[in-house]
């Protein structure tokens, strides 16, 4: 919800809410996400083993 203060005539208002529109964290939650995650075992590391922590 966005919640305008003051006055405002409708060309402010659509031009405000245009803006808000276009807010890359508007558009991240709007838009289908599709994350993948992997584990990747380090150089070095026996295949599937996560070396010590240095």
């Amino acid at each position: 919800m966005i919640e305008l203060e003051g006055v405002l005539d409708e060309a402010m208002r659509a031009k405000l809410l245009a803006i808000a529109d276009k807010c890359p964290v508007h558009r991240t939650l709007h838009a289908e996400l599709s994350i993948s995650t992997r584990l990747v075992a380090a150089e070095g590391a026996p295949h599937g083993e996560t070396p010590p922590a240095e």
